[in-house]
């Protein structure tokens, strides 16, 4: 699932994307928009991520899909203060120089993935997207989904529709299970446990603070982090502003820092919104980490598990 401020797109256990939200189509929807593949039927997708990108004057966000034949697949476009289109079975495949890439996520302009063997590699999608656009040309701001679709189809019937370049990340070599990302930064969960973090244009980061743990679990929300151990233990870093590290104040933390769950069991997950912070225990029970307190919340648990 990926997700702006304005629409969300969800990832079915057979490979469709459904979407929620302001959409072209019109106003706030409260019925699922189904991304219509129509030609592209045997298309299994495996991943979704929205993107930022700036486009001369104005902001972008592309959601990306990435394909079971490793080839990559714009969904839908919006300018930031404009509704957005939902694409449709005429939008090309962009290809990809990696064969076995199985997950997608992104910070702002670049794109992060996985391969089936837990290397990890980025793409910055600024440089693909004026290849796609060599003249630089000035395109009206509300024309600007229809222009990219119009110039990629153009360089699709002609072989010359660039490749998105997916390169290993820098100095850095461990094998990863898992990765999730707050506004500006990646976090890594590597196949032994060890926590990872990297902001594009910055060195890898080792998180130390936890190599007396071993993570299973990471979650983000907009600028906090967490993670849970195979004990149950929660920790959490980043911003704690509006109380989602759950340390009993509105202390931020650089490095992650053990969240004082002793009221509760063991932790088997964890999920992030923007701004706080819900775990569920073995045993079922829920808890939101909002501010100072841990509160029970009474609430039907539907888990859906997405392999």
């Amino acid at each position: 699932m990926c997700c702006n401020e304005d629409y969300t797109m969800v990832l079915t256990q057979d490979g469709n994307v459904i979407v929620w939200g302001k959409c072209f189509y019109g106003t706030m929807l409260e019925d699922a928009i189904p991304l219509d593949l129509n030609d592209k039927k045997d298309i299994n997708i495996l991943d979704v991520t929205t993107c930022n990108l700036l486009s001369e004057d104005a902001f972008v966000d592309l959601t990306f899909a990435l394909t079971s034949e490793c080839t990559l697949l714009i969904c839908a476009g919006m300018l930031f203060d404009m509704d957005c289109l939902v694409t449709d079975g005429t939008t090309p495949l962009i290809p990809v120089n990696k064969t076995n890439l199985k997950s997608l996520c992104s910070v702002g302009h670049i794109l992060v993935s996985v391969d089936a063997e837990g290397k990890v590699f980025y793409a910055d999608l600024t440089s693909w997207l004026y290849q796609v656009e060599p003249e630089k040309q000035k395109t009206q701001r509300e024309n600007f989904m229809n222009t990219l679709l119009i110039k990629m189809k153009e360089r699709t019937s002609s072989s010359t529709l660039p490749t998105i370049e997916f390169v290993p990340i820098p100095s850095f070599h461990g094998s990863v299970i898992e990765v999730q990302a707050t506004l500006g930064a990646f976090l890594f969960c590597s196949s032994i446990g060890d926590v990872y973090s990297w902001s594009p244009g910055d060195d890898v980061l080792h998180h130390k603070e936890l190599n007396n743990e071993i993570i299973l679990q990471i979650a983000c929300g907009a600028n906090h982090c967490v993670a849970i151990s195979t004990e149950g233990t929660v920790y959490a870093c980043g911003d704690g502003s509006s109380g989602q590290l759950g340390n009993g104040s509105f202390r931020s933390a650089d490095t992650f820092q053990l969240v004082p769950l002793t009221e509760f069991e063991r932790v088997k997950n964890v999920s992030c919104g923007w701004a706080s912070t819900c775990v569920v225990t073995e045993n079922g029970k829920a808890s939101s980490i909002l501010h100072s307190n841990l509160c029970y919340v009474a609430v039907i648990i539907l888990i859906i598990i997405i392999n």
